[in-house]
């Protein structure tokens, strides 16, 4: 889970900057926040050029 947090963190933009997850439960809620806030940037992103 380490690792996965690790990997998760760098390859996107939205990884925390000034506190440290712990436990597991913890970093597995933040990458389901981050990937939460990807994808509603991803959307806004495809809104305003007509993607989607």
């Amino acid at each position: 889970m380490d690792y996965l947090f690790l990997a998760f963190n760098t390859s996107t933009a939205f990884s925390p900057t000034d506190t440290a997850a712990l436990s597991q439960r913890i970093k597995v809620l933040m990458m389901t926040q981050s990937s939460i806030s990807l994808v509603v940037v991803a959307v806004i992103a495809a809104r305003a050029i007509n993607i989607a």
